[in-house]
């Protein structure tokens, strides 16, 4: 069995963007994200974005409001730095 390890840099890369502006849809977010970290593969990179976001929502340091809007909670904006 492989252990979780999330991807730090994509992590630190939601975190700066979510401190900045909180509540950009989960669609967008994962776009975003995407876009930011390219692969040679661009479904590839839209899988590692959405894992990122997912990794972030398990760990409790996000949220997803019934309007698909992803926010930081208390952890979250302490992990990034705030």
């Amino acid at each position: 069995m492989q252990g979780y390890s999330p991807d730090y840099r994509r992590r630190e890369h939601l975190l700066k963007r979510l401190r900045s502006a909180d509540g950009p849809p989960y669609d967008l977010l994962c776009g975003e994200v995407a876009d930011a970290f390219p692969a040679r593969k661009p479904y590839w990179a839209g899988v590692q974005a959405v894992r990122a976001v997912r990794d972030l929502l398990w760990d409790e340091l996000a949220t997803v409001d019934e309007c698909g809007a992803v926010w930081l909670l208390p952890a979250g904006w302490k992990a990034s730095g705030g």
